[in-house]
This record gives C-alpha cells, sequence and structure tokens, in this order.
C-alpha cells in the first residue's frame, strides 16, 4: 500500500480514514471498526469519497483518483487544484449580471462542488476549463450578457453540461472577436 502524506493533508482525510477508503476499494472488510465507524463513513460520503445508496457504499471519483496509480499525475493535478483555482473560475464570471432573475457570477460552495463533480466525470484540465469559460463569457459580453447561463449551471444542470461541450469543440473555436464562433471545414 502506498501513500503519499501530502495529498492525505489536502484532502483532509486522516490514516485511519485512507485505510477505510483502501478497505472499501479493494473489497476487503475493515478490521477495526469502532463506534466511530458510522460516523467515518458518514465523512467519506459527505466529502464526496463515497455515495450510499440502498445500504450499498458506491467508490466515487476523488476515491478512484486517489487509488489509482495509472493516473497519478491527473490526480496530482486534481488534489493540487481541487481548492487553489475555484476561486479563479469564478473570478471570470462579472460581478451584479443577472440572467432571467440570477446572478451569472457562481458562489464558492457551488462553483466548488460542481468543478469537482465535472472533474470526477470529464477528467478535463484547470487550463482547458479556464479557457473554454472564458470563450464562452467573451462571446456574450458583446452583447451585455444576454441569455448568458449563469457560471454553476455552466458547468452542469440537469446531468448536461456546456462547458464539455465548449471543451470539446475549443479546437474548432475560432477567437470570438472575430465574429466567427467555429471554424469551416
Amino acid at each position: 500500500m502506498k501513500f503519499n502524506l501530502s495529498n492525505l493533508v489536502k484532502l483532509n482525510i486522516t490514516p485511519d480514514l485512507y485505510f477505510i477508503l483502501y478497505c472499501l476499494v479493494n473489497n476487503i472488510d475493515y478490521p477495526w471498526k469502532t463506534e466511530d465507524y458510522d460516523s467515518q463513513i458518514k465523512y467519506l460520503e459527505d466529502n464526496h469519497f463515497i455515495s450510499i445508496k440502498d445500504d450499498v457504499i458506491i467508490i466515487r471519483g476523488k476515491t478512484e483518483l486517489l487509488f489509482d496509480v495509472q493516473k497519478e499525475s491527473l490526480k496530482q493535478e486534481y488534489i493540487s487544484n481541487e481548492l487553489d483555482w475555484v476561486q479563479e473560475y469564478i473570478d471570470l464570471w462579472p460581478k451584479g449580471i443577472k440572467s432571467g432573475n440570477r446572478l451569472i457570477r457562481p458562489n464558492l460552495t457551488s462553483a466548488k462542488n460542481k468543478l469537482n463533480t465535472f472533474i470526477n466525470k470529464y477528467k478535463y484540465s484547470k487550463e482547458d476549463i479556464l479557457k473554454a469559460t472564458k470563450k464562452y463569457i467573451n462571446e456574450f459580453a458583446e452583447h451585455n450578457y444576454k441569455m448568458i447561463t449563469c457560471g454553476d449551471y455552466f458547468i452542469e444542470k440537469f446531468g448536461s453540461s456546456l462547458l464539455a461541450s465548449y471543451i470539446d469543440n475549443l479546437d474548432s473555436m475560432e477567437d470570438v472577436s472575430t465574429g466567427n464562433y467555429f471554424k469551416l471545414v
């Protein structure tokens, strides 16, 4: 069993919690269950390491990244960026602008939760996320942000991600200042 102590600190999990996760990932019965075990499982669920449905524990992407050696570089980027760059994403969105009756600039909690879920699902880099978001916002800036999607909904809404679509099309998109948003092939 190999682990990096600094990763545990960044993810705010103790060695005991790490070992519980290790046992869950490897389908091993945890040998030291105490009266704290239920609260430890609840902590892991509340912090998106696992989810529980119908008394079945499901390993989430955050835990898979922690234990998947083949994805070491992605795991390191995820761990180091988990808290660091969410504010950078938020700062891309202008203050005080509304779409409908909602401010388009997301709050920290919503953006953090949605970006964590997004990264676990799609595995895109911070750079691609920020670049696609800038392109999207710049498209609407020219028209006073009319009909722009709010920052948290841009990441994901009802299981669909406009952000993922923008990232997937980054290579075919031209500079928005030209007015031609997609290259003709």
